[in-house]
């Protein structure tokens, strides 16, 4: 098992007010990297100030360098240190995971987050924010492929978006909202960074008999994460 902490790069980007839910998707405005935490780190809102009414979309960055390690993951686990400020209510509350094609330098990288035109990457998993503490992601299957991909490497980006931008659904002016304090890398040591957290397979993985390694348990009572070869063969 390996934890890996977010580099110094996980970000915030945020579209900037919008007379437009799309333009608020599609459009950066307002970029930074070196805050500790930021209460608005994920937004979702459409509100009137100054007598106009506008978007606003905030989305968070994290990248996890994997280039030091090796194996094949078998499972995974996203921890981001949060809490729900906004609507009470768990979709709201909940911080939707994204393969990223890299973590944003600038207001440009707001939307690293789309595979092509306004797709998502690769959906890596969820979770809900209610309290300040670290709240888990179990990373899906197509998350895992995607982080096996950079092992030994390059950086898995991930994008952390709200549930209005998560469904491309135009809120209603006044109405429910995503708020969630993020916690970043730049918060001091390691007690509330995010990160990942990486369980590697073990042992002999290769069909036996006819028998899919996944099915074994043992062989000869040695249990399969103990064992490099069958017969000679890794």
């Amino acid at each position: 098992m390996a934890t890996v902490y977010a580099g110094s790069s996980d970000c915030r980007v945020g579209s900037g007010g919008r007379g437009t839910w799309s333009a608020a998707r599609s459009t950066g405005g307002v970029f930074n990297n070196t805050n500790s935490d930021y209460q608005f780190g994920i937004y979702n809102i459409y509100t009137g100030g100054r007598g106009v009414a506008q978007f606003f979309n905030v989305r968070s960055f994290f990248g996890f360098n994997l280039s030091g390690l090796s194996g094949t993951v078998s499972s995974a686990t996203l921890s981001i240190y949060a809490k729900n400020l906004g609507t009470n209510d768990d979709p709201e509350a909940t911080v939707h995971l994204k393969e990223a094609t890299s973590v944003p330098t600038g207001t440009s990288g707001f939307t690293n987050c789309f595979s092509s035109g306004t797709t998502f990457g690769t959906a890596l998993g969820s979770t809900t924010t209610h309290g300040l503490q670290y709240h888990d992601a179990t990373i899906l299957p197509a998350g895992i492929t995607a982080i096996n991909s950079q092992i030994g490497s390059g950086t898995f980006a991930v994008a952390a978006v709200g549930h209005f931008d998560n469904a491309n659904s135009a809120l209603s002016l006044g109405g429910d909202f995503v708020k969630i304090h993020i916690y970043y890398s730049e918060s001091g040591g390691t007690s509330n960074d995010p990160k990942l957290t990486l369980t590697f397979a073990g042992g002999y993985t290769h069909t036996v008999l006819g028998v899919a390694g996944s099915s074994i348990a043992s062989v000869n009572g040695v249990a399969v994460a103990s064992i490099g070869k069958v017969n000679g063969v890794d």
